[in-house]
């Protein structure tokens, strides 16, 4: 019975995202991982909704009545379109999988403390429980949006085939960054390319573990890999498409409700487009928002410990990303958005250097400890690192399209935050730090956000040298 209740659920999330994509005008093989993140966002908010007006109870019963309107609408508007009953078949068929693994074979995660607060908490967003017992601290550290639909599963258990579903959409956003930013190359060009870059994934664990890990890493990455692109692709064609504005948007609010830290990321990924002096007003506070009104949402909603460190009780803290989501579009701040990119790099630089300065004896260690789990196995990385940071230093930015440049400086920025936002996490609960060794180390799985952004990097580069070598000989 778990099985087809499971079965049941993953298909619908897929069906009714893949609906709304196609009713917001998406097309392609994006429909599956920008479906999954529609599906997620429809949870969240009703779920939110429901929750500030005391019928929390009624969460099922309204995603339910939601997931299957959409999906109707979906059909009926464009009942002839044969494109729409692909994608929603080819989704099902990823549910399919997903519960197979998970229900079916019965494949599960290896035990973490991370993962048996996510499943608590999961279980007390089913039951409709009281929030507050978990103080705000549980929600805004483990995630929202994704135990939210792990609640989803059969009464007393989770929705077990969401993280492989996760994957799998992660994989299929991966395939289409490429497509769409890569250069055409011939079967055997992509042999030379795909052959390394399937070996440096292989040799890493952790990779492979993360199909089943039960925490938000890999939801963040899908996150991450949709905005990220879609930035990409608006900038190289200096037109910000309908398509791309969803895509960055809807990005934008996954990372920012799933990790503490993805608000500040997902600024990083949109830094390149929000300065660019050619984007609306309009434009620059509608993806602002989407990032800044969805994690004010889930503070406000859950009480998160963050507001109360600012000071900002009940509503103010709502007010004030409101607020500066209007603020952020105004001409007097067109000097600061105008180098956004700028401004992060020496921001966190000199963040870096100067938590450096004041605790170098603890984060040398700390350093060392990183270096380990990058580098000599100790975080189940394998080769990954190794393999891929000589790779981009060859390839270099010289001569190099807009594009590729735009997807590196992404890529070095959420390197240099992901450490900034471990030092950042540390401070407010002791003395700032960078981890420790071993893969279950808060900084080494927070790797899984962006490692799929970094080989989609190193592919999109691969291509654009191979074709200008073929353009040199001819």
């Amino acid at each position: 019975m778990g099985f087809v209740f499971e079965l049941a659920v993953l298909t619908l999330l897929m069906a009714s995202g893949i609906s709304a994509g196609y009713l917001l005008g998406l097309r392609g093989m994006v429909l599956i991982p920008a479906g999954l993140a529609l599906s997620v966002a429809i949870r969240v908010v009703s779920y939110s909704f429901l929750e500030l007006t005391g019928l929390a109870e009624a969460g099922f019963v309204v995603w339910l009545s939601l997931s299957v309107l959409i999906l109707l609408l979906g059909l009926v508007r464009h009942f002839s379109a044969r494109e729409i009953w692909l994608w929603i078949g080819l989704g099902s068929l990823a549910g399919l999988v997903s519960a197979g693994i998970t229900r079916g074979l019965g494949l599960r995660g290896i035990p973490h403390s991370d993962s048996l607060w996510i499943f608590t908490l999961s279980d007390l967003i089913q039951r409709a429980g009281d929030l507050e017992i978990v103080g705000g601290r549980t929600a805004i550290k483990r995630g929202f949006s994704f135990p939210l639909v792990l609640s989803l599963g059969p009464q007393g258990e989770i929705l077990s085939g969401f993280i492989v579903l996760i994957f799998i959409a992660l994989v299929l956003a991966a395939i289409w960054a490429v497509r769409s930013l890569a250069p055409s190359l011939s079967a055997k060009q992509w042999v030379w390319i795909l052959v390394p870059v399937a070996i440096l994934v292989l040799s890493a664990p952790i990779i492979g573990r993360s199909v089943l890990y039960l925490n938000g890493h890999t939801l963040t990455a899908l996150g991450m890999t949709l905005a990220t692109t879609a930035v990409v692709l608006a900038v190289r064609d200096q037109n910000l498409t309908r398509q791309n504005l969803i895509l960055i948007s809807l990005g934008l609010m996954l990372i920012s409700t799933t990790r503490v830290e993805g608000v500040a990321l997902a600024a990083i990924i949109a830094a390149p487009l929000i300065s660019r002096r050619w984007l609306s007003r309009s434009d620059v506070r509608f993806i602002v928002g989407s990032s800044l009104l969805s994690f004010g949402l889930w503070v406000y909603v859950y009480g998160a410990f963050i507001a109360t460190l600012l000071r900002l009780y009940d509503e103010r803290f709502l007010v004030v990303v409101i607020l500066a989501t209007f603020l952020v579009g105004l001409k007097i701040f067109d000097f600061i958005r105008f180098r956004l990119v700028a401004l992060a790099a020496i921001g966190m630089a000199a963040l870096l250097a100067v938590a450096l300065f004041v605790n170098f004896e603890g984060l040398l260690d700390d350093i060392g400890a990183q270096f380990e789990n990058m580098f000599l196995g100790a975080g189940f990385w394998g080769s990954f690192f190794i393999g891929l940071i000589p790779t981009l230093i060859a390839i270099g930015r010289k001569g190099m399209s807009t594009q590729y440049q735009t997807l590196l400086t992404i890529s070095l920025l959420l390197f240099a935050g992901s450490f900034v936002a471990k030092l950042m996490d540390g401070g407010l609960v002791g003395e700032p730090t960078l981890g420790r060794v071993g893969w279950t180390d808060s900084l080494n799985r927070m790797w899984l956000h962006v490692f799929a952004i970094f080989l989609v990097t190193a592919i999109v580069g691969l291509a654009e040298r191979i074709k200008a070598l073929e353009r040199i000989s001819a």
